[in-house]
């Protein structure tokens, strides 16, 4: 054992449950810490993931906390060592979900995916992961004639017009190429829950990386740059056109583009401001809040009622086989087992849920059933204790650190917890009291007296002398009487 903003964050927490077994599929890491020897000794006597193994905390357990991470990293290590540590992402399979969100700007949004290239994973030697990717050309695509791009915006210009030459705006030339780099401080696995991610881009033009908040600004920097040569198009046709007017078209076809990016930039000053929290009996209840806020705030989304629902919409089913196919095939021989089905019933387990959003630090809280009773009771019999079943439960803790989101990214820290309570085995004592029977005897005398009245008569000539005699014959009788005196009556007397 070892020793031991809120709107939308609260419509994220909705979907942590499902979230969590994914995220772990990103998180193969290797590293060579030592990891404690008896969690290290249980290495390959299973080499399946299911939900259960990621919840499971022994009944012996020092700190009763799950040991998820040193599972995870004892057999990442093993991958490491047998030389899985590298590999090639396919981009256009694995970014084509963002297109499926892009709205009205999907066909940009494929557009620009299909100009990133190159995408790879690697394990370093330290354990940390590093996600990189080459993006090349972006404004090529822009230049696409399709949707609300910038391509079909010198299109309608070139018609509205009547100015061929504004057609052939030289977007391209405004250079918007680079790097993306994402580390997961997968390392930290091997000694704790909490773990590090950040994100930065590379521009070609400058070998100068750039955090959150400094991409976000490059990207305004660089949309300004290709708002100014469609105005210098338009310049050079002042003759034949309403410059005011043509400019104002560029405009508002911009302004869409520099509207995401100010809500992408401000996103980060809401999150470190925030100060929300919320209370729910079930993650159904915690949706219904999210749908009725984006009712309210006249927001086209609404989220499946509860974890099944979630579970079974078509796209998070599609997305979570691919995720869970990446780790298999990636992965052997270690197996992940778990359905998406399975996310959405643990999800609805949930209960007593506590979140909230504070100046960058984001909470989730949520109690589930305590599902390893059985082995509790007997590993805690032989202490001669009880397992109080009813106050007995789990908890799966997720802290959010995003104090640093603006120049590198945030830390992630995922714990399950059991909340035990035992008590004395209680002890019966059962006290037999004996009964003493005494009997007593008691002779009783009765004396009776027989009186025999002999008479004798003595006759006389003037006189008759009568004179009795009385002789008292005595004679006793005696009865044996039983008196039964119990224990509890110590003043009998004789009758």
């Amino acid at each position: 054992m070892k020793n031991s903003l809120f709107k939308r964050a609260v419509a994220t927490v909705a979907t942590v449950p499902l979230a969590l077994t994914q995220s772990l599929t990103c998180s193969f890491a290797a590293t060579d810490v030592t990891v404690p020897t008896a969690v290290a000794a249980t290495e390959s006597s299973d080499n399946s993931f299911t939900l259960n193994t990621l919840l499971h905390i022994a009944p012996d357990d020092s700190d009763q906390y799950s040991d998820w991470n040193y599972n995870v990293s004892n057999a990442l290590d093993t991958l490491y060592t047998k030389g899985k540590n590298k590999g090639t992402l396919d981009a256009a399979k694995l970014f084509d979900s963002v297109s499926s969100y892009a709205g009205q700007y999907e066909d940009i949004a494929k557009a620009v995916i299909a100009k990133v290239t190159d995408a790879n994973y690697e394990i370093k030697k330290n354990g940390d992961i590093i996600l990189t990717a080459k993006v090349d050309d972006v404004a090529e695509a822009l230049s696409e004639n399709v949707g609300n791009s910038l391509g079909k915006l010198a299109q309608d210009l070139a018609d509205k017009y009547n100015a061929p030459e504004l057609a052939n705006i030289d977007f391209k030339s405004v250079k918007i190429s680079g790097s993306v780099k994402v580390t997961v401080e997968s390392s930290r696995l091997a000694a704790g829950t909490k773990v590090p991610v950040s994100f930065e881009y590379t521009p070609d033009e400058t070998k100068k990386p750039l955090g959150p908040e400094a991409t976000v600004k490059y990207a305004k920097e660089k949309l300004a740059e290709l708002k100014q040569k469609a105005y210098d198009a338009i310049e050079e046709v002042k003759d034949h056109v309403d410059v005011t007017a043509a400019k104002k078209d560029v405009d508002s076809n911009v302004a869409r583009y520099e509207k995401a990016l100010n809500k992408a930039s401000n996103a980060f000053d809401r999150f470190l401001n925030a100060n929300k929290e919320g209370k729910f009996d079930s993650v159904a209840k915690l949706i219904e809040r999210v749908n009725n806020w984006n009712q309210l705030t006249k927001r086209n989304k609404q989220i499946p009622a509860n974890g099944a629902a979630i579970a079974a919409n078509e796209k998070v089913q599609k997305y979570f086989t691919k995720a869970k196919n990446f780790f298999n095939n990636h992965a052997a021989p270690y197996t992940l087992d778990v359905e998406a089905k399975d996310l959405g019933e643990f999800a609805d387990k949930l209960y007593g849920i506590d979140t909230g959003l504070t100046k960058g630090q984001g909470t989730f809280i949520a109690n589930f059933p305590e599902d390893e009773f059985e082995a509790l009771d007997a590993y805690f019999a032989e202490k001669g204790e009880e397992v109080d079943h009813e106050n007995t439960y789990k908890q799966l803790i997720i802290n959010v650190d995003g104090s640093k989101i603006k120049e590198s990214g945030f830390t992630v820290n995922v714990k399950v917890k059991r909340i035990l309570v035992t008590k004395p085995i209680e002890t019966t004592t059962t006290t037999t009291t004996e009964e003493t029977t005494t009997t007593t005897t008691t002779e009783e005398t009765t004396s009776s007296t027989t009186t025999d009245e002999v008479t004798s008569t003595t006759t006389t000539d003037e006189e008759t002398t009568t004179s009795t005699t009385t002789e008292d014959v005595t004679s006793s009788t005696t009865t044996d009487e039983e008196t039964t005196t119990s224990t509890c009556n110590f003043f009998n007397y004789n009758r």
